[in-house]
Parts: structure tokens; C-alpha cells; sequence
């Protein structure tokens, strides 16, 4: 056991002004018991953690050979995994690979009150494997999940080990009962923006706050500094259109606005929202609503009809 809370030692590290923080952070995982004759055959927990934390806080995890799964119960926590970063939130779960490394920051003023397990097995590849699939590492649990109870059951188990192997069976069914209702679980609660890959939320605020101009796949690339296939790839995977569909039904949606709310005439409309003439607008807004501007407003304007530009 001690020989495990060395290697953990060694692969938990953060700056020195948090060194105290970390002894008291790794001090609070119980470690399982070991039994060479049980252990090769079974899903196992090696470490537990149900703890918090409070203030600036920053930790760097050095690639090593297990799993892990991390639970917030509150407070926030961004983390940084396989080349993307994740806002951590309250009821959020996401399980690792820990070969790959990660890094955790905690803002200061912040708390994070989680559990955070660390497990090894030979069915957990699969597992992984098949909740990986889509490179997205976490999501939110609904409420009526029974995956923190089953975490908080392993943690007790820890704490009264029983003379007997029986705990060793007890984890282990644990285990795979939370392994499956991770899998379950996901396919029953979307992902939410929280649980995006860092580059598609600032891709997301990069078009709400620019999809009045006219930019391109290029200027978005070059001002998040990630390449274009990798961008166009995820944005279309999570949010499920491209990056530029997106942004014209944005635009659109804010034409249906402008045009129900205002007499502003149509032209002006177009040219506020980037388009570079009537005609454009026109055209764009037909093929996306169905309808013309014109028609569009005369079914749906709060304010008069007398309007400049004939349909």
C-alpha cells in the first residue's frame, strides 16, 4: 500500500506555493488493500478520495498506467485532458485515461468538493474504449443517478475492511455497476457546453460575438491558433452542423428578430448583419426560412406595413 502512495507521490506534482495543499490533497485517499491472489482477476479500486478543496489550487498528473473517474458533488474545477479542457461543474463525472496525463486548476476564490477514484483492470480497456468513442471525457449525471451512492458505498467499504475477501468481490461488482451506469447514463443525458471541448465553446463565443461580420473558417483557425480540420471536425461532432451553418442560422435568427421588432427596411437589415447586398440577403434568407424577408415581416411585424422595399 505505502508503495502505491509513493508512485502517486511521484506522478501528483504542482508548484511549490501548493506543495502543502498537495500533501493534504494526497493525504486523503484511502488506499485499498491488496491481495495478489484476488487482485489480477478483478476491477479494483487502488485509491479513493472523497474530500474538497478550497483556494488556488493547481496539480499536474504525469502520465501513469491506471483509470480514474472524478466526480464534483460541488463547486467548479477546470481540467485539462488528451489536448482538451473541460469546466467542471456540480453533478459533473468524467472518467480518464490516466497514460495520457492531465493537469486540474481550482481559480482562486474557488472550492471543489469531489470524489476522485483511481482503478485499474483488464475489463476497463473496453470500458473506456467504448465511452471514449466520441472524445468527449465527461457529462452531467441525472438526478436520480445511483453512481454517487455506489462511489460513497466503495468509500465505506475502505474504511470497515471486513476480515474476510468478501470486499474484494464487493468492489468489484461496484465498480462495474458504475462503469455501466457511466455508459447507460450518458446515452440518457446529453452533453452540455460545460462538457465541450475547450476550442468549440471559444468558437461558439467567437461567432456570437463576430457573426455580424463577414470571417471565415481561416480567421477563427488562426485566432484560436488550432488547425482547421481539427476545429471543423469537433465543431461539427458536438454541436452537429459546421462552423459557418452555424453562424448563418445565427445571423438569420437575428434577421426574423430585426424584422418582427423594427421598421428598419430590409436593406438595412442585410447590410447590419454582414450581407454584402439586397439581392444576398434576400436569397439567404429564403433558402433558409422558406419565405422572403418581405413576406416574413408582413406575417410576423408588430409595427405598420409601409415598407420601402417591393417584394
Amino acid at each position: 500500500m505505502e508503495k502505491f502512495r509513493f508512485l502517486m507521490s511521484e506522478h501528483f506534482k504542482c508548484d511549490w506555493k501548493y506543495q502543502s495543499k498537495l500533501e493534504n490533497f494526497l493525504n486523503d485517499f484511502l488506499l485499498f488493500p491488496e491481495n495478489e491472489d484476488l487482485l489480477p482477476g478483478l476491477t479494483r479500486v487502488r485509491a479513493l478520495s472523497v474530500s474538497r478543496i478550497g483556494g488556488a489550487f493547481g496539480l499536474d498528473v504525469a502520465p501513469i498506467p491506471f483509470f480514474c473517474i472524478l466526480y464534483t458533488e460541488d463547486g467548479a474545477l477546470e481540467l485539462t485532458f488528451d489536448g482538451f479542457r473541460y469546466s467542471l461543474r456540480k453533478h459533473s463525472i468524467v472518467f480518464l485515461d490516466m497514460s495520457k496525463g492531465f493537469s486540474l486548476n481550482l481559480p482562486q476564490p474557488g472550492q471543489w468538493s469531489f470524489s476522485f477514484l483511481i482503478i485499474e483492470g483488464k475489463d476497463l480497456n473496453l470500458f473506456y474504449r467504448y465511452f471514449y468513442r466520441d472524445k468527449v471525457a465527461g457529462f452531467f449525471l441525472p438526478p436520480m443517478s445511483g453512481i454517487p451512492a455506489k462511489i460513497r458505498a466503495i468509500y465505506d467499504l475502505i474504511q470497515n475492511f471486513p476480515s474476510d475477501d468478501s470486499c474484494y468481490f464487493i468492489s468489484h461488482k461496484l465498480l462495474t455497476d458504475i462503469m455501466t451506469a457511466l455508459i447507460t447514463e450518458r446515452g440518457t443525458n446529453p452533453v452540455t457546453n460545460e462538457m465541450l471541448p475547450n476550442h468549440v465553446i471559444k468558437t461558439l463565443a467567437y461567432i456570437e460575438s463576430h457573426y455580424r461580420e463577414r470571417f471565415t473558417l481561416d480567421d477563427i483557425s488562426a485566432f484560436l491558433n488550432v488547425s482547421k480540420f481539427s476545429l471543423s471536425h469537433d465543431f461539427k461532432k458536438h454541436i452537429g452542423k459546421s462552423i459557418m451553418d452555424f453562424a448563418c442560422d445565427k445571423c438569420i435568427t437575428k434577421a426574423k428578430e430585426l424584422l418582427s421588432t423594427t421598421d428598419d427596411s430590409i436593406g438595412e437589415i442585410g447590410y447590419r448583419l454582414g450581407f454584402s447586398s439586397d439581392a444576398h440577403f434576400i436569397s439567404v434568407f429564403k433558402k433558409r426560412v422558406g419565405i422572403t424577408p418581405l413576406k416574413y415581416r408582413k406575417q410576423h411585424n408588430i409595427h405598420s406595413y409601409n415598407y420601402i422595399l417591393i417584394d
